[in-house]
């Protein structure tokens, strides 16, 4: 299993041979004015974390991100976002 923050379309376009979990994070950062980021992120355009979000539930087949009450995923992967990832961690730990 890989476990990503992916930050820019090129991560939605590759071909993984294992699940995949997705962790789209940065709604926070709608509001400002300015871009910020890591340089993958800023290199991917002008998406949003919402627009991450979108992308990976279609390329993993699933159609809400994972919660521990709802865990929902696919044999591609699933999608967690911040507020999973900051309090939980890892989903691989929920499915051991």
């Amino acid at each position: 299993m890989l476990y990503s923050e992916p930050g820019g379309y090129y991560e939605l376009e590759a071909d993984f041979s294992k699940p995949v979990v997705a962790c789209v994070v940065g709604r926070w950062k709608q509001k400002l004015t300015r871009a910020v980021g890591h340089e993958g992120a800023l290199a991917g355009g002008n998406d949003d974390a919402a627009s991450k979000e979108s992308w990976f539930m279609q390329k993993f087949d699933v159609d809400r991100p994972f919660t521990p009450d709802d865990p929902v995923c696919s044999a591609k992967g699933a999608l967690v976002t911040t507020g999973w990832a900051r309090h939980h961690g890892s989903p691989a730990r929920v499915q051991e």
